[in-house]
């Protein structure tokens, strides 16, 4: 990544492999194994417990533990945080700098910026946006209507 004149990364906690979440201490292993690579490169610690609850905060604790960021992590990252701004508050004044995705269901960036979060990511919303508008206008093509007419 240093090669390719990356900055900083989100490193997530999902074991895509066998399943469920990492463990707070194989993570935080990974990441120092991250940071002693890269020593200069900004690591935000995903916390997908946020993925996984029903109810987003009761899973703040797991999110909070110390543990969770030991080995270099600068941040956290939340890959869904739903609607509850009083968490992302709590998260933020508990663990420091929180980055988080634009959702269209969720706090607006006011909202998000009024309770602290550090960065706010569009992540796929950009490409989903484009699939959309993409999706309305062959289908438009394909009616034989003009995909520029409402």
């Amino acid at each position: 990544m240093a090669d390719a004149g990356a900055v900083g990364c989100n490193f997530e906690d999902t074991d895509h492999t066998g399943g469920g979440i990492v463990d707070v201490a194989r993570q935080a292993d990974r990441i120092a194994e991250l940071r002693a690579a890269s020593p200069d490169l900004v690591i935000n610690a995903r916390v997908d417990v946020f993925l996984y609850a029903r109810d987003q905060a009761s899973v703040v604790d797991e999110a909070v533990d110390g543990r969770r960021r030991t080995g270099g992590g600068r941040g956290l990252r939340l890959p869904d945080h739903g609607e509850v701004t009083e968490t992302l508050k709590t998260l933020v004044d508990a663990v420091g700098p929180v980055s988080v995705n634009l959702l269209p269901t969720g706090p607006t960036m006011d909202e998000l910026a009024g309770v602290g979060i550090a960065r706010i990511s569009l992540a796929t919303g950009l490409w989903r946006l484009t699939q959309r508008f993409t999706r309305h206008t062959l289908r438009a093509l394909a009616a034989g209507i003009s995909p520029y007419e409402d």
